[in-house]
């Protein structure tokens, strides 16, 4: 009995030494594939894990607080906004967030990147009745292989400088545009680009004197005519060459573009499409800025540009303006004229006239200490048009402070003044302040 205990006693310490040398053998572990900077591309980059590509993730939001003023208090409207103490709105309240994936690869074919930004708005309500507005857009989203570059992204027309903000739409700007280009880097700071880019996003309009006629042969109902674009059916050609280096930067811009126009007639018997014509429209601009001696990052710009039938790549924001109800004859890429009286199915005198647009801005732009910036800019449009007597001369001068208390925090404060004339018509001058809080993360 004694011999039979000893013999499972020494079973059972076998036992319990072998499981205690087994809880003690080290434990296999997956090694760690840990996220890589990659700096190649520039500040932020990291390599996403299993692939040779880098991202950045970057977003921001933004809050602006916009006022603006009617100082005449005649009823003209600005910058399609309105300036009338009952009908219009005084501040606009708008909440801005962005987020951007940036993505680069090396290929055999050279090197790739995807850039996408996500841009969600939030609007007070404007005019009588208003409504807040809402919505989410892509702002830009293009595939660049090499010099080659397709999707969504700023125009490779450069517009003359006009500030650093606009919030009567008068100056000039570079919007994002739906494109295919090659961009070419000779070295040396030099480059140039050629692209087609969606025309329809600089449509601003089409202008008719004749407004309404009688029918047929002179006899019949009144009957009223209205200009149009036709469907878009050629993208506009832009080229660009610029140059960028350690005194300044300088760019000069040229656009091509087709004008595919018609007149509707709108009366009892329906609306018809007559006196479609086909007219090549162009524009070209040049812009030069100079880094100044003296001061902090001061930098001082200058630009100007000419074109017939393609006022908005020289207008900027501007729009069809009302003054005095004559609108339709304002900012335009072209306007038709007619005697009024319709025989044989046309309107005798027909005639389409492109819209002369000739457009001048400068900027000054100073750091005064590491954290605070300042910037004084002014631009001024002209449009003539053969087809009316009338002439538009548009002034805009702005000015921006801004604040940087840490890094990527922005406090600026900025004020605009707007005058605008039409010939033989209303002029019309308005103020617009505002104030902006943006972080960049």
């Amino acid at each position: 009995m004694n011999i039979k205990r000893l013999v499972l006693g020494a079973a059972a310490g076998a036992l319990a030494v072998t499981g205690a040398q087994a809880a003690d053998l080290p434990v296999v572990v997956e090694p760690v594939d840990y996220v890589q900077i990659c700096s190649a591309y520039g500040d932020g980059f990291f390599f996403v894990p299993g692939t040779e590509g880098c991202l950045r993730i970057r977003g921001r939001v933004r809050v602006d607080f916009t006022n603006r003023f009617d100082l005449d208090n005649n009823g003209v409207v600005l910058a399609n906004r309105g300036y009338d103490d009952i009908a219009d709105t005084g501040y606009q309240w708008k909440a801005r967030g962005q987020i951007s994936l940036d993505h680069f690869t090396e290929t055999e074919f050279g090197q790739l990147r995807t850039f996408v930004n996500l841009q969600m708005n939030r609007d007070s309500g404007v005019g009588i009745d208003g409504t807040p507005t809402d919505n989410v857009l892509l702002d830009q989203g293009f595939i660049q292989l090499g010099g080659l570059l397709v999707g969504r992204n700023a125009s490779n027309f450069v517009s003359v400088v006009g500030g650093p903000e606009v919030i009567l739409d008068t100056a000039g700007d570079n919007p994002n545009i739906l494109q295919a280009a090659y961009i070419a880097q000779f070295g040396n700071g030099l480059s140039a680009a050629v692209a087609i880019e969606d025309t329809t996003r600089r449509r601003p309009g089409i202008g008719n004197i004749t407004t309404f006629f009688a029918g047929g042969n002179g006899v019949g109902p009144r009957q009223s005519l209205s200009g149009h674009y036709a469907g878009a059916k050629v993208p506009d050609l832009v080229a660009t060459l610029a140059v960028d280096q350690g005194w300044g930067s300088a760019s000069l811009s040229g656009v091509l573009r087709m004008l595919d126009v018609a007149r509707r007639i709108n009366g009892p018997a329906g609306s018809t499409f007559i006196d479609s014509t086909q007219e090549l429209g162009w524009a070209v601009a040049g812009n030069v800025s100079v880094n100044v001696p003296f001061g902090a990052a001061t930098s001082f710009a200058i630009g100007a540009g000419y074109g017939q039938g393609a006022t908005r790549y020289l207008s900027g924001g501007a729009t069809n303006a009302s003054f005095g109800g004559r609108g339709n004859l304002l900012f335009t890429d072209g306007i038709y004229r007619g005697t009024g009286v319709r025989q044989n199915g046309n309107v005798n005198g027909n005639d389409f006239e492109k819209t002369e647009a000739l457009v001048i801005g400068a900027s000054l732009t100073s750091a005064f200490t590491p954290t605070v910036a300042g910037t004084l800019a002014g631009g001024w449009v002209n449009l003539q048009n053969d087809n009316t007597i009338r002439e538009v001369n548009d002034f805009n001068v702005n000015a921006q402070l801004a604040y940087t208390p840490v890094s990527g925090f922005l406090i600026a404060a900025g004020v605009e003044y707007r005058y605008a004339d039409v010939t033989n018509s209303q002029d019309g001058q308005g103020l617009g302040t505002y104030i902006r809080l943006q972080r960049d993360f």
